[in-house]
Formats: C-alpha cells, sequence, structure tokens
C-alpha cells in the first residue's frame, strides 16, 4: 500500500506512480484499489477527484488500462491524500 499526501514531496509522489505503473506492467493480472480522502474541512466530492486524478495520471501518461484500476472515496476524512493498494491476480475483491 502506498499513501500519497498532497503536501508531500512530489517527486516521492511521481515515484510511487510510476512504482505502481511498474508492477501493473509486471503482473498483467493485477489492478489497482485507489482511494482519495480529504481534510475535515473540504467538500467529500474532492476526495473522489483526488483518486481520479491519480487514475487519470496512471492511465494517460503510464498507459496502464483504466479497467485495472477502481477508485472510491475513503468513507472517513483523514487528510488530504491518495491510498493506492496493489490487488494481486486470484485475490478476493477488497472492501
Amino acid at each position: 500500500m502506498a499513501v500519497l499526501n498532497r503536501e508531500g514531496d512530489h517527486h516521492a509522489q511521481n515515484r510511487c506512480a510510476c512504482s505502481n505503473a511498474l508492477r501493473l506492467q509486471r503482473d498483467a493480472n493485477a489492478t489497482l484499489i485507489i482511494e482519495g480522502s480529504a481534510n475535515p474541512s473540504e467538500n467529500e466530492a474532492l476526495a473522489l477527484q483526488r483518486a481520479e486524478n491519480a487514475k487519470t495520471y496512471l492511465t494517460q501518461s503510464k498507459g496502464i488500462d483504466a479497467s485495472r484500476i477502481q477508485t472510491r472515496a475513503a468513507q472517513t476524512k483523514t487528510g488530504a491524500k491518495v491510498v493506492v493498494v496493489m490487488v494481486p491476480a486470484g485475490a478476493p475483491p477488497q472492501q
């Protein structure tokens, strides 16, 4: 699992996204779950938008098939971040 914070080092975020893209390219049957979160003072829709933005980066910049990436908003507001979970082929569905 990787966590990308909005306030964090953007180079580290890019390395993390590239690392996830490389892992997906190596394992053609794996998928990703990208969960966006928002700060308590932010609109809930922003959490899902963060996840969608990460998905767009991976599909457009790294060539990952969009069908292999699921996005969702976190159920609680835990800060401006995106959590990325790699789901190996054959793993049970993630909640």
